[in-house]
C-alpha cells in the first residue's frame, strides 16, 4: 500500500505519517510540499491515499494539476484538508466517491478509522458514511443562496432578491449546513472553496434537493 502526505507543514507530514503508521497502513509512505513532485511521483507510482492541504489549491496552476490528478485516479482516496488552520472541524463530508473533506482537528480515532478502512483493514463507520452519502451538490435555489450568503448578504436582502420569506430562506440554510456537516459560515466558505476545485458538478443543473 502507498501513501503520498502534500502539506506544507512539517509537524503535520510527520504526525499523518505516524497516524498512517498507527493504522496498520504497511507499505510506502512519501511526504512532500510540492505539487509538481506530487504529480511525478504519481505518473511513476499509483497511491492507495493522497493527503493533501487546502492551501495547495489557491494557485491556479497547482490547482489544476490536483484536479486533474484527482480525476486521473479515480480509485486513489484522498482526504482534503480546510486550509484554515484555525478553522475546528470535526466532521468529514464526500464531495466525489474518493474525495473526502475534513481538518486536522478531526479526532485521531477518526483518522484511524478513515485510514484502516481505505486500507481495507475494517469497515469504518465514519468512511462509510461519507461513501454511502452522496457527493455534495446544491440546488439551483441554494446556489443562489450561497453566492449571496458567502458574499455577506444579509437575511432581508437575500429575501427581497429571491422572493422568498424568512422562514423559507432559513429551511435552505438549515439543509445547506446538513449536508455540508457544518454549522458554521467559515466553514462552509471553505468546504466550498475546495468543492470548487475538485469538481464541476457541484451545482448539478437538473438537481432538485
Amino acid at each position: 500500500m502507498t501513501a503520498f502526505i502534500l502539506d506544507h507543514c512539517v509537524f503535520t507530514r510527520s504526525a499523518m505519517r505516524s497516524l498512517l503508521t498507527d493504522s496498520g497502513v504497511r507499505g510506502n509512505i512519501y511526504t512532500l510540499n510540492d505539487v509538481l513532485k506530487l504529480d511525478t511521483l504519481c505518473h511513476k507510482i499509483i497511491p492507495d491515499i493522497v493527503i493533501i492541504s487546502q492551501r495547495y489549491m489557491h494557485a491556479k496552476d497547482d490547482g489544476h494539476i490536483l484536479k486533474t490528478l484527482i480525476e486521473r485516479l479515480p480509485h486513489t482516496f484522498f482526504l482534503i484538508f480546510i486550509g484554515n488552520e484555525n478553522i475546528v472541524y470535526n466532521a468529514v463530508v464526500p464531495l466525489k466517491s474518493n474525495v473526502i473533506v475534513t481538518s486536522k482537528f478531526l479526532a485521531v480515532d477518526g483518522f484511524t478509522q478513515l485510514f484502516r478502512h481505505f486500507a481495507g483493514q475494517e469497515r469504518s463507520p465514519i468512511a462509510s458514511r461519507a461513501k454511502r452519502c452522496t457527493p455534495l451538490r446544491f440546488s439551483k435555489t441554494e446556489k443562489q443562496i450561497l453566492a449571496m450568503w458567502m458574499a455577506g448578504e444579509n437575511t432581508k436582502a437575500i429575501c427581497a432578491h429571491l422572493n422568498i420569506k424568512d422562514k423559507t430562506l432559513s429551511s435552505h440554510k438549515i439543509n445547506i449546513k446538513r449536508k455540508t456537516n457544518a454549522d458554521n459560515k467559515l466553514i462552509i466558505y471553505y468546504i466550498l472553496q475546495i468543492a470548487g476545485s475538485v469538481t464541476d458538478d457541484l451545482y448539478a443543473r437538473q438537481y432538485n434537493g
